[in-house]
């Protein structure tokens, strides 16, 4: 039986895999797709939810906890609106390049400030998971699985984020130390201003709207050199709004905003290269100059 656990554990690890193929595009940055096994999802939550309070889905698959976990910041709220929702579980060889860990991305248990979420790792040792740590605000439901030249794997994601008028969209690289504990490396950040109408914090014109996002992401081999690269296409525009245009958009709703500004102020879209070099991503020299465009990437 012990034999057919490990087994069985260890086939989830290689038989289900994800690998996305270069040239895939932001849409291969997957929300809410579980791309392990159930069995290694529910060995997983056992783990980390109170009282081994498993939350399933319609058909039964495991789908988060039924409470915050003690190592979230909602650890002691309780009710129906404080539980633990998984939205991607990713495996691979994070901590070492022998190693098998599995990455649970959830949300519901953290504020505003730490993006509602976090992350825990695990790490496969004999028959079982053993949880290593859990990183709050780390978000690794959209992310593309790279490898380092010494085998092991990283991940490259997205996130967006916002409050008060503003939305960041930005890329970033995640490696892991043999203990779990995440490194977070800031790719781009895009800024976009358009739902404040122009104004600052105290009702102030402020200068020009931006409109701004990232809108796709790839993985080509830039160089030839047999890694896989990262290319970026993001956009940019500046727009002083008219009298009419502020109180045109002031007198719309949040929601409406974004497209009523995308009537006035328009955006170029740029290709934004960065060649990787087995351990991390360097901006090639034309690309460095469109890079200073945008905020210090966060």
């Amino acid at each position: 039986m012990v034999f057919r656990r490990l087994h069985l554990l260890i086939f989830a690890f290689l038989a289900i895999r994800v690998s996305w193929a270069q040239g895939a595009s932001r849409s291969a940055f997957d929300i809410n797709v579980t791309s392990v096994s159930p069995a290694v999802v529910e060995s997983a939550l056992g783990q980390v939810c109170p009282g081994g309070n498993i939350v399933r889905s319609a058909d039964g698959t495991p789908a988060g906890c039924g409470s915050c976990p003690t190592t979230t910041a909602f650890r002691d709220e309780h009710g129906e609106g404080f539980k633990w929702t998984l939205d991607r579980a990713t495996v691979g060889h994070f901590t070492s390049p022998h190693a098998d860990d599995v990455v649970l991305s959830g949300t519901g248990c953290e504020p505003h400030s730490l993006n509602f979420g976090g992350s825990f790792v695990f790490t496969l040792e004999a028959v079982r998971l053993r949880f290593l740590t859990y990183e709050e605000g780390l978000l690794t439901d959209r992310c593309h699985d790279l490898r380092f030249t010494d085998g092991r794997n990283f991940l490259v994601c997205e996130r967006g984020w916002g409050g008060q008028g503003w939305s960041f969209d930005s890329v970033f690289f995640v490696a892991f130390s043999a203990d779990g504990k995440a490194n977070v490396s800031p790719v781009l950040t895009t800024d976009d201003s358009t739902e404040t109408c122009g104004l600052d914090a105290e009702g102030e014109i402020a200068g020009p709207v931006r409109r701004s996002a990232i809108k796709s992401a790839e993985f080509p081999d830039l160089n030839g050199d047999g890694l896989a690269d990262l290319s970026i296409t993001a956009t940019l525009g500046l727009k002083r709004l008219t009298k009419a245009e502020r109180e045109a958009c002031l007198k719309a709703s949040y929601d409406s905003r974004a497209e009523i500004m995308a009537k006035v102020a328009s955006a170029r879209e740029y290709r934004i290269d960065f060649v990787f070099d087995g351990e991390k991503f360097q901006p090639t020299p034309k690309s460095a100059k469109t890079l200073a465009l945008f905020p210090k990437p966060r």
